[in-house]
């Protein structure tokens, strides 16, 4: 685990700050069908990058629920699909 702790919220609940984050991301994309936004962090940055790519987006559970759909990805297919996860922030080291 970082020692560091970078606040993703504090871009992200500032529309002007997310959109500049999302728009900086989105120049880096690779060829990709869908857009998957991991709960929670994941979820505003994707959403916008979708909005500016006009790619599907859907959000990635950290263990399904046992009710409902019973889905780990919410919001349409992803099998045989390129699927790309923007992440706001590593929240990990690497060993």
């Amino acid at each position: 685990m970082s020692e560091e702790y970078f606040d993703k919220y504090l871009f992200e609940g500032q529309p002007d700050l997310l959109r500049d984050v999302a728009e900086a991301m989105v120049a880096l994309l690779p060829e990709c069908d869908v857009l998957a936004g991991m709960e929670m962090g994941g979820i505003p940055l994707a959403t916008v990058m979708s909005q500016l790519t006009g790619l599907p987006t859907v959000f990635v559970r950290k263990h399904a629920k046992e009710y409902g759909t019973g889905r780990t990805a919410e919001g349409g297919p992803v099998n045989g699909r390129r699927v790309v996860l923007p992440s706001p922030a590593a929240t990990w080291q690497l060993p």
